[in-house]
């Protein structure tokens, strides 16, 4: 199993960026496809029309948002991996951190 970690700097409020992700609105606004969000914890989400799901297992408005995360290129019974994005402040708005953990080495294969 593999890691990916990404930073980068945005430019508006911790919270502005955190509400952005738990809103169906924005979410289908960003990606241009269809978002389904109920962000609570164990809320259910479907991203990209339904090309992404997963289910929120830590809220804690405006530092971090963990999720489970499952793609169409999952296997049958593959388990997902865990998402967690992390809003801290920075001089010109908000540094998000991603981490994502538990990556079959067969997801990465596709990208290499």
């Amino acid at each position: 199993m593999a890691s990916l970690n990404l930073s980068e700097v945005f430019f508006v409020q911790p919270t502005r960026l955190y509400d952005a992700w738990l809103s169906a609105a924005d979410q289908t606004r960003i990606t241009g496809e269809p978002a389904l969000v109920d962000p609570k914890v164990g809320g259910r989400y479907s991203l990209w029309g339904g090309m992404v799901q997963g289910e929120f297992v830590h809220l804690q408005r405006p530092n971090v948002i963990a999720m489970t995360w499952l793609t169409a290129d999952f296997t049958r019974g593959q388990p997902a991996t865990r998402l967690e994005l992390s809003f801290q402040p920075a001089a010109q708005g908000t540094r998000l951190v991603v981490t994502q953990d538990r990556i079959p080495q067969v997801l990465l294969n596709l990208f290499s």
